[in-house]
């Protein structure tokens, strides 16, 4: 069942929280480490696909699971030190821990993206735009 708090729609699930959707939020955010004291360990970005309010979107450590579009008007993503599953990069890309799955790329910048050597996959679906990506290392 869907819960409504501050901006957010969750579920929680087996003692965890699943962020749905973010609503009227505008600048640099931070999702929630908790909500009603349960860790947040899954967040839903594709109600941010296209969303040009959000500059910096900061992730907890906690997260481990996230599923996306992969196109987000942003500025950049930041992830917790703490973070075992993902992390970003100096430009703001969101990648897995293991620098092998390139999972979003903010596209504010609008420039052409170079998916660096050692990205074995790109974690979006097939509603995302590639045009701005050079794919020079074989993905």
């Amino acid at each position: 069942m869907e819960k409504y708090r501050n901006l957010l729609t969750y579920e929680i699930e087996n003692g965890e929280v699943k962020l749905t959707k973010v609503y009227g939020v505008f600048g640099n955010y931070h999702i929630p480490e908790y909500i009603e004291g349960l860790p947040v360990t899954s967040i839903c970005l594709d109600s941010l696909c296209g969303s040009s309010n959000i500059f910096v979107l900061y992730i907890p450590k906690m997260v481990t699971k996230i599923c996306t579009c992969g196109s987000f008007h942003l500025r950049r993503f930041e992830v917790s030190g703490e973070n075992t599953v993902f992390c970003s990069s100096d430009d703001g890309t969101l990648y897995t821990k293991d620098l092998k799955v390139l999972v979003a790329h903010p596209d504010a910048s609008g420039c052409e993206y170079i998916i660096p050597e050692g990205i074995k996959s790109i974690g979006f679906s097939d509603k995302y735009d590639l045009s701005f990506f050079r794919f020079d290392n074989g993905v």
